[in-house]
């Protein structure tokens, strides 16, 4: 069909659809390379049949120089989020008024996706169009499904765009698990996978489900929490049944093979073909790194300090040769998941 622009938004010809409001799609296009939005896919969908199109323009460049750019961060993101929340009910709007079935809003490849439009998506790829499924992702984490979406609805408009437009996601806790595998990723050659930051194991359960629903390839790396307990004894049971409780959960929404299957809460650290735990944390694991300690004190950093742009740059200078194994066994579990791809 012949599609006709209007101040930024396309409206497909169609045969008005009288009586019912128009039904919101919002399309992650994954896996085109440079086609920025593959109609083709979109047609075969019937995702632009009797629809309003709104085609997101990149964000505006900001041409106040060094001040300017130095001040976009947060700000920018935040302006760019409502700019993409009211061009969604302008769609939608717009779409009702002309009698059309729905309204589809392509984001531009670098916007960020909230977490509310969880219900609205449509993942588009080469082989199909992927949507969630809220009663099934439910079902598979065994929790109600409000509280499946209260958390992917609590989601980093960034994260979540990085989970659904990439091909492959290593999904971790914090952000400096985020810096610390990114670079590492890179230099052990696998680049191309994206690092999520999921920030609780709740939501990295929430993720890693909805992602492979969606057809993303996922490796999970999280703490086991065995470190230090308060000294009081009621608040230290009270901590280490929050930890047995929350890995449990966890565990038990991942696919567990035999050398997995009676991992718990504190036990020494495991790698597997679909998720690693440490036996703490991240930073425990780094501390029997001895190239990277050099490189953190070179910087005069200290690693309970968990600067993430010092553990990323201390990561980079150091050697590969004696990288932990642990480490190593899981840069070799996803390069054998990449080689099966």
């Amino acid at each position: 069909m012949a599609r006709s622009h209007l101040s930024g938004r396309q409206v497909r010809s169609a045969s008005p659809v009288q009586g019912s409001p128009a039904r919101l799609t919002v399309a992650v296009c994954a896996g085109f390379g440079t086609v920025a939005h593959p109609w083709a896919a979109l047609d075969a969908a019937g995702l632009t049949d009797q629809t309003v199109v709104d085609l997101r323009l990149p964000p505006a460049q900001s041409t106040s120089g060094p001040t300017g750019a130095a001040s976009s961060g947060s700000h920018a993101r935040a302006n760019r989020l409502r700019e993409l929340r009211r061009a969604a009910g302008q769609a939608k709007h717009m779409a009702t008024a002309c009698g059309h079935r729905n309204a589809l809003l392509l984001p531009d490849p670098a916007d960020p996706l909230p977490g509310e439009w969880i219900v609205h998506l449509a993942r588009v790829t080469p082989v199909g169009v992927l949507r969630p499924d809220m009663a099934a992702l439910a079902t598979a984490l065994n929790r109600p499904r409000n509280q499946v979406l209260r958390e992917l609805w609590g989601t980093d408009p960034a994260d979540l765009a990085q989970l659904l437009r990439a091909q492959h996601a290593v999904l971790v806790e914090g952000p400096t698990d985020r810096t610390v595998f990114s670079v590492l990723l890179r230099r052990w050659g696998l680049g191309h996978c994206t690092v999520v930051t999921a920030h609780s194991k709740v939501r990295l359960a929430a993720l890693r489900a909805l992602a492979e629903q969606l057809g993303v390839r996922t490796y999970v790396i999280f703490d086991g929490d065995g470190g230090a307990l308060p000294p009081h004894a009621a608040k230290a049971h009270r901590v280490l049944r929050t930890r047995q409780v929350q890995t449990a959960a966890l565990t038990a929404t991942l696919p567990c093979p035999s050398e997995q299957a009676s991992w718990g809460c504190g036990d020494p650290g495991v790698v597997g073909p679909h998720w690693a735990a440490w036996q703490e944390n991240l930073e425990t694991e780094l501390q029997t790194w001895p190239t990277f300690l050099a490189a953190l004190r070179e910087q005069d950093a200290d690693l309970s300090a968990k600067d993430a742009a010092a553990l990323g740059a201390a990561v980079e200078r150091a050697s590969l040769t004696d990288l932990p194994e642990s480490f190593r066994q899981m840069l070799e579990r996803l390069r054998v998941s990449e080689q099966r791809t």
